[in-house]
């Protein structure tokens, strides 16, 4: 039996990466609803170090994943921003901003889009990663690209529900660190 492994598409793997991360200040930032996103993003912090922010809505998404998934898909046709709740961090003390967040409807939770507006990308680095039952990370890659101007988005890696962190590890080396 195959396992689910972490999808990275051919655009992603020719987008050059920068000669090398290590030294640079990090922030990983990261909305998880069920706590899949969670979980990898203190993989991402053993291997990485850097701070950690949780992204969480003024008004917490509640009930079971249907419900909350059709609240989703009304706030994305709607172009919703959920308030946050807890102040941004300064994001001026950081170089690389490591963004995970579960697809939902093919593209990144509003909350992500929230935060993308909040802050000021010039000349930050930003990589993204989901995790998701199905979709990949390309149309949300392209959501930040538009959104975060000024910064240069990375490749993002896709982590699909119940593979755990295969890939990451890759990702992560060939991204610069």
């Amino acid at each position: 039996m195959m396992r689910n492994r972490a999808v990275v598409t051919p655009r992603e793997q020719t987008a050059a990466a920068p000669h090398s991360l290590q030294d640079k200040r990090v922030l990983l930032v990261y909305y998880s609803w069920s706590g899949t996103t969670r979980d990898v993003i203190y993989e991402i912090r053993k291997k990485t170090g850097g701070d950690v922010y949780e992204l969480m809505p003024e008004k917490p998404y509640t009930g079971s994943h249907s419900d909350v998934s059709e609240q989703a898909k009304e706030e994305q046709e709607q172009a919703y921003r959920p308030k946050i709740k807890n102040p941004l961090p300064d994001l001026s003390l950081y170089d690389v901003i490591i963004l995970g967040y579960p697809i939902w409807w093919y593209e990144e939770p509003m909350i992500v889009d929230s935060f993308l507006a909040a802050a000021t990308w010039e000349g930050k680095i930003i990589l993204p990663f989901c995790t998701s039952g199905g979709s990949t990370v390309d149309q949300s890659v392209d959501n930040i690209r538009r959104q975060a101007h000024g910064a240069t988005v990375l490749p993002g890696l896709t982590l699909p529900n119940g593979s755990g962190t295969d890939g990451l590890s890759e990702w992560l080396s060939e991204s610069g660190f």
